[in-house]
């Protein structure tokens, strides 16, 4: 049996069951895999140069998108995409870090992410617990 994993994280992540994007740059968009209040794991179709910051534009039902800055703290190649056995293009993924966020934006986004994936009460519960304990 090999060693253990040591979990880094600050914070327990939540698997995104359904096809949530965010916006990366006008042109790169990005679906989350999984999300804590500290940070995503993000999937996409071009590589990110760790500690890239960048804005991170989540969809919203009202107001507009809401931003939230973040550091990319790993990328790499996940998965080659294959059609009719010819190559089609690559899919990576990307750790980011949440960036100078307050609770309020916090839990605003995470709201949001709740509300995409169907209200998804438990994951707000995580959200509320990490952030107030």
């Amino acid at each position: 049996m090999g060693p253990e994993m040591i979990e880094r994280r600050k914070s327990p992540r939540t698997s995104v069951d359904q096809d949530i994007f965010v916006r990366i740059r006008a042109s790169l968009q990005a679906r989350i895999v999984n999300i804590s209040p500290c940070g995503a794991l993000l999937e996409l179709g071009a590589p990110l140069r760790p500690s890239l910051e960048c804005d991170l534009r989540f969809p919203a039902k009202q107001d507009g998108d809401l931003r939230v800055r973040a550091r990319v703290h790993r990328c790499r190649l996940e998965s080659f995409v294959k059609e009719g056995g010819m190559s089609r293009g690559v899919i990576y993924r990307a750790g980011v870090e949440f960036l100078h966020v307050s609770e309020d934006a916090c839990e605003r986004t995470m709201t949001q992410i709740a509300e995409l994936m169907g209200g998804a009460p438990a994951l707000l519960n995580e959200v509320r617990l990490e952030l107030f304990s």
